[in-house]
């Protein structure tokens, strides 16, 4: 990867075997990371990818398993500032984004454009928001995909599968939202007071978000004011058990 960075034009990496990693590595440079199958998986407490601002990284058929952001930082396996990240067919599982401020635990997304495409997000944590995305600004899609049992801390914890900040866009098309939780509101999707967020054609199924306020709750989307489209949608099972908690399957 720093040969890579050094090198003009956009590189290409690919995997002959899974990888133990032992710090982050920093994306400067245009790359693509093929991981033919295999994985990365950090071994001690940092996250797997750090893609610097102009750069486009696009990693496919990898697994990032077990990343952990240095604490208070956000983006456990993938963190792209002012970057373009596209994820295609991989697997990203049991990351984690801990500390006050931390959102994303598997993808953050800060101003930037991310794409995610034929994967699975599963089992990943942010103590913020975002247990599997989030999203400051910029553009989000993400298609054909698996969120699954994704969840928050309490700080606030909203947006146990994806989560928007700010004046951004996303675009969830034909996929699966399914088991995830935040401990406020948006257990599987939230949107921002100054976001647009599109869902279609998707499935919410067994989310929850748990806040006790009459205000919190939304267990498969929560719209906090932004422009919410929901069209062709499947939203089954979700709950909002807190005390006042509102909106089992939306609250707007």
């Amino acid at each position: 990867v720093a040969r890579a960075n050094r090198a003009d034009g956009q590189d290409v990496i690919r995997l002959g075997d899974s990888i133990d990693l032992r710090r982050q590595l920093v994306v400067s440079d245009d790359l693509v990371l093929d991981g033919n199958g295999h994985t990365l998986r950090a071994t001690s407490r940092d996250r797997i990818l750090d893609v610097r601002p102009g750069t486009t990284l696009r990693v496919e058929d990898v697994t990032l398993r077990g990343g952990r952001a240095p604490e208070g930082e956000s983006g456990g396996a993938i963190r792209g500032t002012e970057a373009t990240v596209r994820v295609v067919d991989s697997r990203l599982v049991g990351n984690r984004a801990e500390g006050e401020g931390a959102s994303g635990g598997a993808i953050m997304n800060d101003r930037g454009t991310l794409v995610v495409v034929g994967s699975r997000i599963r089992g990943n944590r942010a103590e913020r928001a975002g247990g599997g995305i989030e999203a400051n600004e910029g553009s989000t899609r993400v298609d054909d995909t698996l969120l699954k049992g994704n969840r928050t801390g309490a700080a606030p914890g909203n947006g146990g599968g994806l989560h928007l900040t700010g004046a951004g866009t996303v675009r969830v098309e034909d996929s699966r939202v399914i088991g995830n939780r935040a401990s406020a509101e948006g257990g599987g999707l939230w949107n921002s007071a100054t976001g647009e967020m599109t869902v279609t054609d998707t499935v919410l199924n067994r989310n929850v978000g748990s806040g006790a306020e009459a205000t919190n709750g939304g267990g498969a989307l929560f719209n906090d004011g932004g422009r919410m489209t929901v069209r062709g949608v499947s939203a089954t099972g979700n709950k909002a058990p807190g005390a006042a908690g509102s909106g089992g399957g939306l609250l707007n």
